[in-house]
């Protein structure tokens, strides 16, 4: 899901962290894919309906978090995604995604 967000807030044209934005078909299409592929993976625990529920709210808590590590480190991708990295995995190890 990490990557899917952060794909998607490249491919838009007000983003600061590349000086050329992605593509917006590569970047939508990783996001969606990940959508799809991570709500397959929580319907093996969820219901179906939960799932991507579940997919969608991750996705809104990941936007949130890039928004403000871009704020913060303009023109430095590597430091937001690391630091998001960051972010889900100790999200996943306290029991969330």
């Amino acid at each position: 899901m990490w990557i899917g967000g952060l794909c998607s807030y490249l491919s838009n044209d007000k983003q600061s962290l590349l000086k050329n934005k992605l593509s917006p078909v590569i970047g939508w299409g990783v996001l969606i894919g990940t959508i799809f592929f991570s709500s397959i993976l929580f319907s093996q625990f969820y219901a179906p309906v939960t799932s991507v529920i579940f997919s969608i709210g991750a996705l809104l808590f990941n936007w949130i978090l890039i928004t403000l590590l871009a704020g913060h480190w303009p023109q430095k991708p590597v430091n937001v995604s690391a630091v998001g990295l960051v972010f889900v995995i100790l999200f996943a190890q306290f029991g969330g995604a």
